[in-house]
């Protein structure tokens, strides 16, 4: 989906409103090229408060950091690329060379209540990670194409390699995608992280290929205790009721956790990331509260499919779980702290759904 908000420093309440509509409507990526300098006084507390609330929704959020060089740190990472949790997204040339524009950090947060952190030096590095942004081939509005540079220019190639993450892994969350765009990034500049390049350039085949070998989504994955969440089902699934079809899930740890569902509507066939992939398509439900305790893996999460289907619960159930004779399959997913990319899978439970 396309969102549009007036482009001026004024229009910071707009792109909350956005950002919002793209979490209500089922948006898996919100990315935009902008960015409110410092300077400019941008309310960091509120766009802090609306990043993570996106994050924590499911949703991958990236923003450009903005063109302003490096002359004056730790404020050349513009507003809301200086939010910790997002990624933020410097420019190199095509010759991996950081770009003479594009901001440098480190960033800090000691002097905005209520978070007061990250203090300075030596502040928190940003950007996360950098991608081609000079002299790029760029829509010119209706007149054609034009040569453009900026942070606004790579912040696109980022966005796309995380579509094509979450196309290889659906069941990744906003710090999985990131934790493949940081471990793939081809390192420049220092070793790690830095206040350039980040943690380097994006490389798209290196991030899909690892997504690929670290998700499987067909079945279930470990947790970080040893164990493997079980799923099962109460109730009858039914298009003429409102409530009373419960899937469950047990031995997850105590995070926070969503649902995948997908139908049998055929394998996606995409051979340029290796062939078949077991899920047609799938949406992601809203939050699910999980009761259990943080590291101990107990947790018990429970979601009315019959209520999510007929949209009582919110979130962005897709139109055939209102289609009697779907087979509907239905997975969890959490957040996992000890797992290599911080997710977790259950296995699966499959349902027809009844008039």
């Amino acid at each position: 989906m396309v969102l549009k908000s007036n482009l001026d420093f004024g229009a910071e309440g707009e792109v909350w409103s956005m950002m919002q509509y793209g979490v209500a409507n089922g948006a898996d990526i919100l990315t935009a090229s902008l960015g409110w300098p410092h300077k400019n006084n941008p309310d960091r507390a509120t766009w802090r408060a609306v990043c993570e609330n996106t994050i924590a929704a499911g949703v991958v959020v990236i923003y450009a950091g903005g063109n302003e060089g490096k002359g004056n740190a730790p404020d050349n990472i513009r507003t809301p690329g200086d939010v910790p949790d997002v990624i933020t997204v410097g420019a190199v040339t095509c010759g991996d060379e950081i770009t003479n524009f594009s901001s440098r950090g480190p960033v800090t947060w000691q002097n905005v209540p209520p978070y007061n952190d990250h203090p300075y030096p030596p502040g928190l590095k940003k950007p996360d990670v950098a991608a081609p942004g000079n002299n790029t081939i760029s829509h010119q509005k209706v007149s054609g194409y034009t040569q453009m540079s900026g942070t606004s220019m790579a912040t696109p190639h980022v966005a796309g390699v995380a579509a094509l993450i979450l196309q290889a892994d659906p069941s990744l969350d906003h710090f999985g995608v990131r934790n493949h765009l940081y471990t793939t990034a081809v390192d420049l500049g220092t070793k790690g992280q830095d206040n350039r390049y980040g943690w380097g350039r994006v490389d798209a085949l290196a991030a899909v290929t690892q997504s690929l070998a670290a998700g499987n989504y067909c079945g279930a994955k470990p947790n970080s205790c040893g164990g493997i969440p079980i799923m099962w089902t109460e109730g009858n699934a039914s298009v003429s009721s409102s409530a009373g079809f419960w899937v469950t899930a047990a031995n997850l740890p105590a995070q926070s956790v969503a649902m995948l569902v997908y139908t049998d509507q055929g394998a996606a066939n995409v051979p340029a990331l290796g062939g078949n992939l077991c899920l047609a398509s799938f949406a992601r439900t809203v939050p699910i509260p999980a009761v259990g305790t943080p590291g101990l893996c107990d947790a018990i999460a429970r979601i009315d499919m019959n209520a999510f289907g007929a949209g009582a619960l919110g979130g962005a159930p897709a139109g055939y779980l209102q289609v009697p004779g779907t087979t509907v399959h239905a997975q969890f997913w959490c957040r996992d702290p000890q797992n290599s990319f911080a997710t977790l899978l259950t296995g699966a439970v499959s349902y027809t759904i009844a008039p």
